[in-house]
C-alpha cells in the first residue's frame, strides 16, 4: 500500500490534470473459481488526499463497471 501511495504522489506531481485515482486489487473469490476486485484506495483533489478502506467494497466479474457511463 505504501508503494501505491508513492505512485499516486508521483502521478499527481507529473499530471496535475488528474482529479481522481482509484486503486483496485485482485484476489481469489474464496472458492478458487473466479476473482474479485476490491477497491482499496481513492485519491482525490489537487493534493491527492489518499483514503484507504479498512473494509473495501467487493466488485465481482459479473458486475457491470460501465453501466453509468454514457
Amino acid at each position: 500500500m505504501r508503494i501505491t501511495e508513492s505512485a499516486i504522489s508521483w502521478i499527481t506531481r507529473r499530471s496535475p490534470n488528474v482529479h481522481e485515482i482509484n486503486v483496485y486489487l485482485v484476489e481469489p473469490d474464496g472458492r478458487d473459481t473466479d476473482y474479485v476486485l476490491r477497491r482499496m484506495m481513492v485519491a482525490q483533489g489537487e493534493k491527492a488526499e489518499v483514503q484507504t478502506f479498512d473494509t473495501p467494497s467487493r466488485l465481482e466479474r459479473k458486475d457491470n463497471l460501465f453501466r453509468y457511463l454514457s
